[in-house]
């Protein structure tokens, strides 16, 4: 096992560690907008799908799951799942988890801030766990990218 990538992992840290602290701060003092009830239930939603479809994809990836971009000798390209459709479907259930949370509690800078720090945080992280993959796996991997969306089915 071969870890990759320390500093991706970092900046990912510190871009949900601020959005934590944002969204708290603006819950308890702040107050910047109160959001209506309805849109906190659905934010609870978004926040429990995220969390329960990241559960999941951790037991689908099994011991290739990491928080660091790990390629391991023995790594399998996983198709099944979320993973015929998108291929970083575990970055997708961190934006869920995110923004569900910002949501709940009821806090527009932990929106943004998810916006402005999170996803681009995720989206080098996904460059970078791309350029691996790509070496690794060469043109299955090139295939693979032409037959899949990065996060969002069937956006992006």
């Amino acid at each position: 096992m071969e870890k990759k990538e320390g500093l991706t992992f970092w900046l990912f840290s510190l871009a949900v560690t601020l959005v934590v602290l944002l969204s708290f701060l603006d819950y308890f003092i702040w107050k910047i907008i109160i959001f209506p009830n309805w849109l906190i239930a659905i934010s609870l939603a978004i926040l429990i799908f995220g969390y329960l479809l990241r559960l999941y994809l951790k037991h689908l990836l099994g011991k290739q799951f990491n928080i660091y971009i790990v390629i391991r000798k023995d790594h399998k390209l996983i198709k099944k799942g979320p993973y015929r459709y998108i291929r970083h479907p575990l970055y997708t259930s961190t934006i869920l988890i995110f923004l569900g949370l910002a949501g709940t509690l009821s806090s527009v800078i932990g929106v943004i801030a998810t916006v402005m720090l999170i996803i681009p945080a995720i989206l080098l992280r996904i460059k970078r766990e791309e350029y691996y993959l790509e070496k690794k796996f060469g043109k299955q991997y090139k295939n693979y990218k032409k037959s899949t969306k990065s996060l969002i089915p069937p956006i992006w």
